[in-house]
């Protein structure tokens, strides 16, 4: 990205007509120059639209969940050193049931399990190789038991304070698109009842 020219040819891939950009509610022109005028990595491409979405929702911070990433932490440090990543665990068969509803899914539950035990697998050796403020797991059934006790210490692992209102997921619902069916929870409220 050494020149204006590989630079455009990013911007223009980002906000392209087919793009998640609408999605996100952004608007294409000024996101473009908005990662123009970043540093010039792939890493910054990206960190400007989460960014611009967060400052959206009067955020001062984004994230971005995806299950997969789980095989790319260490791409994901480089592209963004300052990352901290955050490990949701769920019980391998409440996990294999959850991902059978979804629409789509590729594997048998031979496959999901097989996913479900690499992901487990690599969080021990990352706790150990990563620094403590940079990688933490929490357990899905101790966050939607104690919900308040588990975003406290998700908190402190962020190094941000807490908010009672994170204890009101269903505030949230206005953030994801519509077509994705799959995350009507979390227009709900936190609850145990998914845990088997």
């Amino acid at each position: 990205l050494s020149t204006l020219r590989q630079r455009k040819a990013l911007a223009r891939s980002c906000v392209r007509r087919g793009s998640r950009i609408r999605d996100l509610g952004l608007d294409p022109q000024e996101t473009f120059r908005a990662i123009l005028d970043a540093p010039a990595t792939i890493g910054s491409a990206y960190g400007t639209v989460f960014r611009l979405f967060a400052e959206r929702h009067g955020a001062a911070r984004w994230g971005d969940k995806r299950p997969a990433y789980f095989q790319e932490v260490d791409v994901l440090l480089r592209l963004f050193p300052d990352a901290q990543i955050v490990s949701i665990v769920r019980d391998a068969r409440a996990s294999v049931a959850s991902l059978k509803r979804r629409p789509r899914w590729p594997y048998d539950p031979a496959g999901s399990v097989a996913t479900w035990s690499q992901a487990e697998c690599c969080d021990p050796r990352r706790q150990r190789r990563l620094p403590a403020d940079t990688f933490h797991v929490v357990r899905y059934e101790s966050l939607v038991a104690e919900p308040e006790r588990e975003l406290r210490t998700l908190c402190d692992f962020l190094t941000e304070e807490f908010d009672p209102s994170m204890l009101a997921p269903s505030q949230v619902h206005d953030i994801v698109p519509a077509g994705k069916v799959w995350h009507d929870n979390l227009a709900r409220s936190v609850s145990t009842d998914r845990v088997a």
